[in-house]
């Protein structure tokens, strides 16, 4: 089963609160474990540095960091060295990209 609850941290409107918002999301990762301990927990990040995305995923204790931008290869290996799963998100430029 996948859930998807997310929002865009690195907006300027979440700049006041965001500290709170990443705090509701460790508080909804654990309450989710605790229904279905093998629910992997994935944070979502668009053009986010490192230092951003590593604070979002000790705090929320994510399984998997997806990166949806267009984060540069380095991001990825630098995330990966630092022991974290990555998924990216690959942008498909019209239908002729789907094959199926």
């Amino acid at each position: 089963m996948w859930i998807d609850s997310h929002c865009h941290l690195d907006a300027p409107e979440f700049d006041a609160d965001r500290a709170e918002v990443i705090a509701r999301a460790r508080a909804l990762a654990e309450a989710a474990r605790a229904v279905a301990p093998a629910i992997t927990i994935v944070g979502v990040f668009v053009d986010a540095s490192v230092d951003e995305i590593e604070r979002a995923a000790a705090t929320v204790g994510l399984d998997v960091i997806q990166l949806h931008g267009r984060e540069p290869a380095a991001l990825t290996d630098a995330l990966r060295a630092r022991g974290h799963a990555v998924w990216r998100a690959v942008a498909m430029a019209d239908d002729r990209d789907v094959v199926g």
